[in-house]
């Protein structure tokens, strides 16, 4: 039976998903666990007679062990859905790694999407960025293995490996008649948190890339400090952002919305968790929010908050539309069951699982574009708010 919940988990991904090399964030806490008595299911008898006819007559040997692990794999597998899955105690150990913002890899957030493994966003600066994977590829193939069909996991076993070592991903790209392939040298994966700066002498500027325990502080720092050197608005960059913990999303919701809702989560029996703003938010300063395919998940509570409240505008391009639960299950060897328990709704109880965010003013950015054009919609429309000027 399961000893308790992880700790620390998050909104994800997408992603929402993540292991050993390509991380993805994508978990939630959930409070309730339900005790079932063995009892209660019977069919164990017949599982516990095919691990003893398996044991007894097939050709190799084979461990209990393995076989138990692998009935655990299946049953996860079974539900079809792409968030639930078991960890190993190996993959458990990766997991956590991953959370901590370091691992090994190529420098990918991955989900499934239409049943392909696809990419949410490169981690900018990483291998996968500089090589030129973007969101939206569809990887088909792993160093010539094709992916179809494949779980997450199967996946990205394929893509993990040691520093220095290289992989061959080939991508289907949107609007490019042929699959590209793409040699990536895999490297140790720092995630960065937050960038600031000052554009044009009076925006702040800042970047999340995910949403962790530090994103609340390292916002408030950024603030004060553009502040200081007279921001008169803010921007606030969530693209290619897949995601992170809940508490994370309610605390950048929190800088900005003084009192509210940030979202609601419903599990399977309608039971409803509300999670509101904590207070002391600067809820005057102009705010535009960037979003696009990449931004899943934590970042799109905050944005589903941010515009259901009416307290900034979004721009860009529809968000990627993961809005599971998933919790984390520690299990009594440190094995690790990750289940979709539920989904979040945004203050106004929209319900944006595979649907996404569109935001205020669409604006799409063509892959020969040499200038943000996202970018400079912000700009313009915080220029128009400084001025007295309706934005358009």
């Amino acid at each position: 039976m399961a000893k308790k919940f992880f700790a620390v988990v998050s909104v994800f991904l997408l992603a929402v998903f993540f292991l050993m090399g390509v991380f993805f964030a994508g978990f939630y806490t959930h409070k309730k666990m339900i005790e079932i008595k063995f009892s209660d299911v019977p069919s164990l008898d017949l599982l516990k007679e095919a691990i003893s006819e398996i044991r007894g007559n097939y050709v190799k040997e084979v461990s209990d062990e393995d076989m138990i692990y692998g009935a655990i794999k299946g049953a996860a597998e079974f539900l079809g859905d792409p968030y639930t899955k078991y960890l190993t105690v190996e993959e458990a150990k990766s997991l956590g790694q991953e959370m901590s913002g370091e691992f090994d890899g190529v420098g990918l957030y991955v989900g499934l999407k239409d049943d392909k493994i696809t990419v949410i966003s490169p981690i900018e600066g990483t291998p996968a960025d500089k090589a030129g994977i973007k969101t939206g590829d569809i990887i088909i193939e792993v160093d010539g293995k094709s992916t179809d069909g494949m779980s997450i996991d199967e996946a990205v076993s394929l893509i993990k490996g040691e520093e220095g070592t290289k992989v061959v991903l080939k991508v289907l790209r949107s609007n490019v008649k042929e699959p590209i392939d793409f040699e990536v040298i895999r490297k140790r994966i720092i995630i960065p948190n937050v960038i600031s700066k000052i554009l044009d002498g009076d925006i702040g500027y800042i970047r999340a890339h995910a949403f962790n325990q530090r994103i609340g502080s390292d916002i408030d720092t950024a603030l004060e400090q553009l502040k200081s050197k007279n921001a008169k608005g803010i921007i606030l960059d969530l693209r290619n952002n897949p995601g992170g913990i809940l508490d994370g999303a309610v605390d950048v919701v929190s800088k900005f919305v003084e009192t509210g809702v940030v979202v609601t989560v419903r599990d399977k029996n309608e039971e409803i968790e509300t999670h509101n703003t904590k207070g002391g938010a600067d809820s005057d300063i102009p705010l535009v929010i960037l979003v696009n395919g990449g931004s899943a998940s934590a970042s799109e509570i905050v944005a589903g908050a941010i515009q259901d409240h009416k307290r900034g505008i979004l721009v860009g391009e529809q968000t990627f539309g993961k809005a599971s639960v998933q919790s984390v299950i520690e299990l009594s060897d440190g094995s690790r069951l990750i289940v979709t328990t539920a989904h979040y709704f945004t203050p106004n109880g929209r319900n944006i699982h595979e649907k996404g965010i569109k935001p205020d003013f669409v604006v799409e950015i063509g892959e020969d574009e040499k200038k943000d054009l996202q970018l400079e919609k912000a700009k313009s429309i915080l220029r128009g708010i400084f001025t007295g000027k309706e934005a358009a």
